[in-house]
């Protein structure tokens, strides 16, 4: 199937599957991010165990993560030489 894609949907493809699992995880992380959240209340110091703010920020930043770390394979994927890879099977 990656041989006979375009560049752009491949790397769509890539990422959009590698991001669908970051997304997954991320509202999970967040839903039992809640109830420990109380929890883990004497431990936290100047926040509020379930601030938005904090929560908003942690999410975004793990989904840029992912999404860089998504780019990689997904570029690489691209510059691979169908007749080469042929080849090798």
């Amino acid at each position: 199937m990656a041989m006979v894609s375009p560049r752009g949907t491949l790397l769509r493809q890539v990422v959009g599957r590698g991001m669908a699992l970051a997304v997954i995880g991320v509202a999970l992380g967040l839903l039992v991010s809640i109830p420990l959240g109380k929890t883990a209340a004497s431990l936290l110091s100047g926040v509020k165990p379930n601030d938005p703010t904090t929560l908003a920020g942690a999410a975004i930043a793990m989904l840029v993560i992912a999404a860089i770390a998504c780019l990689g394979p997904a570029l690489r994927a691209t510059r691979v030489d169908a007749a080469s890879a042929l080849r090798a099977e």
